[in-house]
């Protein structure tokens, strides 16, 4: 029986497919997003979400149908996958973009010719972009990079409607096509780690079996060596505050010592520094719990993309970050995210040192990160949003 949606909408209830090579993966975000995702919408309307073979077992879960049919992202896997979209005749089709998803160099030029050669038949495509292409920044780019810009080119072309990640990119692509700058919106991610329920002895238990003090102030990075995170910022913050304050803790989320050590020699060690190694989403949640303050020193800013922050956010966990030329300033300018710029070394010290005294700051600022979160990164909220594309695109003829 098809569900009904709790609201009337323009055009009711619908058949969405999200299309990603990859889920339940370790460490991939986009196929976090394209469930979670899947999940919201398949509240109110009928969700199938295609991806590769090797992705688990097909059949509903959560209210979604998980269907890992496709081979591989060439040729003959991609006849799979239009055979696939023929047979379930869905509404819209949102395929996940990031380069690196289909091709383990980023390139793949048959992707966008299969999703033209849909759009011709009449299919609705929306276009999720995680990532559009790799920077021109170093040699072994220099061949990838263009071929990226021009897939993504054809991409968007066959696409009746773009979703963005962060706003910088958006505003790229809209003056890319100029002409149709309406039809390219920017939707952040959600948090990729549910929060469980933790009460005040299991929190204690929690600390206490990581080897964390039960009154010291812990200060946590989660996922310190994801792309874009500044390790080397986190290291010399911690050797500078870790001498001004002895009840201070480190702890370093979804990395093992080890790993840490062999990418980056400086690693910080001690008595002080936990490392946890990979832990499962539901022990990511009871970890976020644990901490009094997080840290979020990206390269380029904190940015609507940044899963592993906001699911720092949607902890109420208080958080020091970056402000980078990635940062949508229209979401975090005036937050409760503490951003100082890139670079600024001695102001992150002091805006770290600033939560590590103040507990009171600290309670504060957390309360509000999280209805900060609420309001713009709550998967409610971006469903909605997304919905909404979804039904602009089908009202386009």
């Amino acid at each position: 029986m098809r569900p009904r949606p709790r609201e009337p909408t323009p055009i009711g209830w619908m058949h969405i497919c999200l299309v990603t090579s990859k889920i339940f993966a370790v460490r991939d975000g986009v196929g976090d997003y394209a469930f979670r995702l899947a999940v919201e919408l398949a509240r109110e309307h009928r969700v199938t979400l295609l991806t590769s073979t090797g992705m688990g077992e097909a059949g509903e879960r959560e209210g979604v149908m998980i269907l890992p049919v496709i081979p591989d992202w060439r040729p003959h896997g991609l006849r799979v996958l239009i055979r696939e979209l023929r047979r379930l005749e869905p509404d819209v089709v949102n395929l996940q973009f990031e380069p690196h998803l289909y091709h383990r160099w980023g390139v793949n030029l048959w992707l966008p010719m299969a999703m033209l050669f849909l759009r011709w038949r009449g299919v609705r495509l929306i276009t999720t972009v995680h990532e559009p292409f790799v920077p021109l920044t170093i040699w072994k780019w220099w061949l990838s990079g263009p071929i990226q810009r021009v897939a993504l080119y054809l991409l968007l072309w066959a696409s009746r409607k773009v979703v963005v990640v962060i706003s910088v990119w958006t505003r790229m692509l809209q003056r890319w096509f100029w002409w149709r700058a309406e039809d390219f919106v920017r939707i952040p991610v959600g948090s990729n780690v549910a929060p469980v329920d933790l009460s005040p002895e299991e929190r204690q238990a929690l600390r206490s079996r990581y080897g964390l003090p039960p009154t010291g102030v812990v200060v946590a990075v989660f996922s310190p060596l994801g792309s874009g995170k500044q390790f080397d910022l986190v290291v010399r913050v911690w050797e500078i505050l870790a001498k001004r304050h002895t009840d201070l803790w480190l702890l370093l989320i979804g990395v093992e010592r080890e790993e840490a050590r062999r990418r980056h020699p400086g690693a910080p060690t001690g008595s002080r520094v936990v490392y946890t190694g990979f832990v499962s989403g539901p022990e990511v949640s009871r970890l976020h719990q644990c901490a009094d303050l997080a840290l979020a020193p990206y390269v380029d800013g904190v940015s609507a993309r940044r899963t592993s922050t906001i699911s720092m956010m949607a902890h109420a966990v208080p958080l020091v970050g970056t402000r980078g030329p990635l940062t949508d300033l229209d979401i975090f300018e005036g937050s409760p995210i503490r951003l100082v710029p890139v670079g600024d070394e001695e102001g992150f010290v002091a805006a770290v040192d600033g939560l590590v005294v103040s507990r009171d700051l600290r309670l504060a600022l957390g309360s509000r990160t999280r209805l900060f979160f609420e309001r713009h990164f709550a998967w409610p909220v971006l469903g909605k949003q997304f919905f909404e594309v979804a039904a602009g695109a089908c009202r386009r003829h």
